[in-house]
């Protein structure tokens, strides 16, 4: 079994990592995606040390890549002599595109479900981040620990 670490859910406290401390873990660099839509380098360096700090967490194997994910993903797979892949649910059609692809490579992925921050209505779509903080951030911080 490989664990998926994906940016929307870069976190020790991720159910994946938490289910299998000591499977294979790996966070990719979407290639594909960033060409399409480059990231500020400050952004790209963020997520590389958020990935960073959740890998020194583990004791189990970690794995950072660039590529596209579903063949990173197989590959590493291969590696490890495994069909399988569990990982957290994003939302997002890129994601469900990538789970579709591992599947036609032959791949079992399991997606778990993560604890939301916050109640929200999933069919608004917020424009700005700070917007939408403004509008939960009171519910945020009251339930945070």
């Amino acid at each position: 079994m490989i664990v998926w670490l994906h940016a929307e859910h870069l976190s020790e406290e991720n159910p994946a990592l938490q289910a299998h401390p000591q499977a294979p873990a790996a966070f990719v660099f979407d290639q594909p995606a960033l060409l399409q839509e480059p990231l500020a380098f400050t952004r790209l360096f963020f997520v590389y040390e958020c990935v960073a700090e959740v890998f020194a967490t583990r004791s189990g194997p970690t794995h950072l890549r660039l590529g596209a994910v579903p063949d990173e993903l197989a590959a590493l797979a291969a590696l490890y002599q495994t069909r399988s892949i569990v990982t957290t649910f994003a939302p997002g059609a890129r994601f469900a595109e990538q789970v579709a692809a591992l599947e036609a490579k032959g791949l079992s992925v399991t997606v778990l479900a993560v604890p939301y921050l916050v109640a929200y209505d999933a069919s608004r779509v917020p424009s700005r981040f700070s917007a939408w903080w403004r509008e939960v951030e009171k519910q945020a911080l009251e339930s945070a620990p």
